[in-house]
């Protein structure tokens, strides 16, 4: 059984002001990538995966990207 985005959030000890503004990868309601946590169990790239979406944002002139890469 796979996380709630609520449990993530609540892990993490983001506030609930800033969770509609962080960045994630969803199929349905099941989420595969959370900004600052990384991908969800058994979703993350391996030696069998031949694509890898790149995120980046910038905030404040600084460029950060949390997104492993294959």
């Amino acid at each position: 059984m796979r996380k709630t985005l609520k449990k993530y959030y609540n892990e993490l000890g983001i506030p609930q002001a800033e969770r509609p503004l962080l960045p994630l990868l969803a199929d349905g309601s099941e989420v595969l990538w959370l900004w600052g946590c990384g991908f969800a169990e058994g979703c993350a790239p391996d030696e069998y995966t031949h694509e890898v979406l790149t995120v980046r944002t910038e905030k404040q002139g600084r460029h950060n990207s949390d997104v492993q890469h294959g």
